[in-house]
C-alpha cells in the first residue's frame, strides 16, 4: 500500500513537471483548490473585504467634484484620437465637457440667427448646464419658450449685444457673455447680460445703459481726464454692507451709440419689488409685476426699513447727492439683508419718474427728495401697492394696515413724512430714532465688518460731486413746474391685461 501511493505521488510530479515548459519557468504550478479557499479566507479577515458598490449607491456629488477637478486640471490639448471619438460615448464619461460643447453649438447657430439672441431655450441651456452656477433656473415661458419680439426690438437687442461684445473686446478677455436676458427693468433702453468674470471664475450682471447727450461726467469734467477713473473712485470709496457695489464700469462712444458699461455682483434673490409681487429676477418687467402683491410681515418691514435708512444716511455723511432713483426696485437683497443700488443713475445724469417729486408742492420737498420717496417705499412695503396720490389718506391707511400690531408707529413716520406738524420734512436721523426702527439689531453693523475712515477724494471727484449736485437741483426744480398733473407709478405696470405702458410713461423710465 505504501509503495502504490509512493508511485502514485511520482507520477503527478511527473505530470506536473510535463506541463512547464522550458522557455517558461515563471509560471506557477496550479494552486489546490482547498488552499485557495484558506488563503481567501485569510484575506478577508485580514482586510475586510466587502462587496462593490452599486450604481445607485454612488455618492453623485463626489463624483461630480471630481469630474470638474478633472476637467479644470487637465490640459486643454486633446489627441487626435479623443478628437475622433464618438460623441455619446464622450458625454457619458464627462456631461460637463458635452455640456460645453452643446453651448459652443447654440452659441454658433445664435450668432447666425441673431433675431433669437436672448431667447429663453438659449438662456435655460446655458445656465442650467454651466458648472460653476450656484442657483436654479426653471423655464417661464409656456410653449416654446421663445419670447415674441418686434422687428424693432430685436434691431435694437442685437445692436446692445454687439456694443457689450466690443466692450468685452477692449478688457482684455476679462469677461464672457453668458446670456442677453430679458428686460427685467423698465428703464427704456437698458440691456441686462449674464456675464462671466475669468479673473475669479464669478457669475456677473453687466448692464448697459444708454447715456443722454448732456451727460454730466462728459460735460463738466476737463477733456484731460477720465471720467472711468473718477467714477470707479467715488463708487470704489463707497464700502457698505447695505450699498449694492459697482465692480467695474465703462464706457462706448462713437457716433452711433453712446452707453455706459456697468459691472455689479449677480444675486439670485432680485429686488425688493420682485420679494413683494413674489416674482423671479428673471422675468420680463411687463409681466413679473402684473400680478398681485403682498405686504411684508412688520418684523421684515422694519429691518429692511432700517437698513434702508442706514444706507442713506451713509451716503448722506460722505457726502453723496441725492440719490433721486429709491424704490423697491433699486433696493437689492442679499443674504436677507437690503442693499441700496442705482447709485450711477444720478452720477450720469440718468433722468428719473419719482411719483413723490412729480407731484410735490412743496420747495422744501427737493431737499428731501429721498426721505419723500422713502415715504412711498415704507407705504409699499406696508400695503403691497405702490402709491399713486401725492400723500396718502390716513383713514384708507388705517383700514389697510389695521392687521400690523405697530400700525401706531407705521402711522407716526408716514404722517412724520407726508404731514408734517411743523411743515419740515424729517431727516434721515429723525427716522432713524423712531420707535419703528430705532430698537431693530442690525447684524451687518456689528464689529470690523467695514471700515469708517472717510477716504481721501482727489479734486477732480470733488468737482464732479458738485457738479452733479447743480444738475440734481436743476432738473429737480424742472420736474417740479411740471408736476401738476398725477401720473402713473414709476415701476409698475398701467395695464395689467396687456403690459402695455402708457404714453406718459415712454417719458422717464427708472430701474
Amino acid at each position: 500500500m505504501f509503495k502504490f501511493n509512493k508511485a502514485a505521488q511520482q507520477q503527478r510530479i511527473d505530470n506536473r513537471n510535463s506541463a512547464v515548459t522550458g522557455h517558461d519557468p515563471f509560471v506557477r504550478p496550479p494552486v489546490p483548490e482547498k488552499k485557495v479557499r484558506n488563503i481567501m479566507k485569510k484575506l478577508h479577515k485580514a482586510n475586510g473585504l466587502k462587496r462593490s458598490n452599486s450604481a445607485i449607491e454612488f455618492d453623485v456629488s463626489a463624483l461630480t467634484a471630481a469630474n470638474r477637478r478633472q476637467i479644470y486640471s487637465s490640459n486643454r490639448s486633446a489627441s487626435s484620437e479623443q478628437d475622433n471619438s464618438d460623441l455619446s460615448e464622450h458625454s457619458e464619461k464627462s456631461p460637463l465637457v458635452s455640456a460645453r460643447l452643446d453651448n459652443l453649438a447654440r452659441l454658433f447657430f445664435s450668432k447666425s440667427m441673431p433675431a433669437e439672441t436672448g431667447s429663453r431655450d438659449t438662456i435655460d441651456s446655458v445656465l442650467t448646464t454651466r458648472p460653476n452656477i450656484k442657483y436654479q433656473y426653471s423655464a417661464l415661458d409656456s410653449g416654446n419658450g421663445i419670447v415674441e419680439r418686434s422687428p424693432r426690438e430685436r434691431a435694437q437687442r442685437e445692436k446692445a449685444l454687439n456694443a457689450t461684445q466690443e466692450w468685452i473686446q477692449g478688457a482684455n478677455g476679462r469677461y464672457e457673455v453668458i446670456a442677453h436676458l430679458d428686460e427685467i427693468g423698465s428703464r427704456h433702453g437698458k440691456n441686462w447680460f449674464l456675464v462671466t468674470d475669468a479673473s475669479v471664475r464669478t457669475d456677473r450682471l453687466q448692464t448697459l445703459l444708454p447715456l443722454p447727450p448732456d451727460c454730466v461726467a462728459f460735460e463738466d469734467l476737463p477733456p484731460n481726464e477720465s471720467a472711468r477713473e473718477i467714477l470707479m473712485e467715488l463708487l470704489g470709496s463707497l464700502h457698505h454692507p447695505y450699498i449694492y457695489p459697482v465692480l467695474d464700469l465703462g464706457f462706448l462712444r462713437n457716433s452711433s451709440y453712446n452707453y455706459a458699461c456697468l459691472v455689479t455682483p449677480f444675486n439670485s434673490r432680485g429686488s425688493l419689488k420682485d420679494l413683494i409681487y413674489k416674482a423671479q429676477w428673471n422675468e420680463p418687467w411687463t409681466r413679473k409685476y402684473t400680478r398681485k402683491p403682498n405686504g411684508l410681515p412688520v418684523s421684515q418691514v422694519q429691518r429692511l426699513g432700517r437698513q434702508i435708512l442706514e444706507a442713506l444716511l451713509f451716503l448722506k455723511e460722505r457726502g453723496f447727492p441725492l440719490h433721486g432713483h429709491l424704490h423697491s426696485g433699486n433696493v437689492i437683497l442679499q443674504n436677507g439683508a437690503a442693499r441700496l443700488s442705482g447709485l450711477e443713475n444720478g452720477l450720469l445724469g440718468l433722468s428719473s419718474r419719482i411719483n413723490a417729486v412729480m407731484w410735490s408742492r412743496s420747495v422744501t420737498e427737493i431737499e428731501n427728495v429721498d426721505i419723500v420717496c422713502f415715504g412711498h417705499l415704507l407705504y409699499e412695503m406696508c400695503t403691497g401697492q405702490e402709491l399713486t396720490t401725492p400723500k396718502p389718506s390716513m383713514r384708507v391707511l388705517e383700514m389697510e394696515l389695521q392687521h400690523y400690531p405697530q400700525i401706531g408707529q407705521i402711522l407716526e413716520i408716514l404722517g412724520l413724512i407726508f404731514e408734517p406738524p411743523s411743515g419740515v420734512c424729517p431727516s434721515v436721523e429723525d427716522l432713524v430714532l423712531c420707535d419703528l426702527f430705532r430698537s431693530i439689531d442690525l447684524r451687518e453693523l456689528r464689529g470690523p465688518c467695514f471700515s469708517t475712515i472717510k477716504p481721501s477724494l482727489s479734486r477732480s471727484t470733488l468737482n464732479l460731486l458738485q457738479a452733479v449736485k447743480k444738475r440734481q437741483c436743476a432738473s429737480l426744480g424742472h420736474s417740479l413746474s411740471e408736476a401738476n398733473s398725477p401720473c402713473t407709478p414709476p415701476s409698475t405696470p398701467h395695464d395689467r391685461r396687456t403690459g402695455v405702458l402708457p404714453a406718459p410713461y415712454e417719458v422717464f423710465r427708472m430701474y
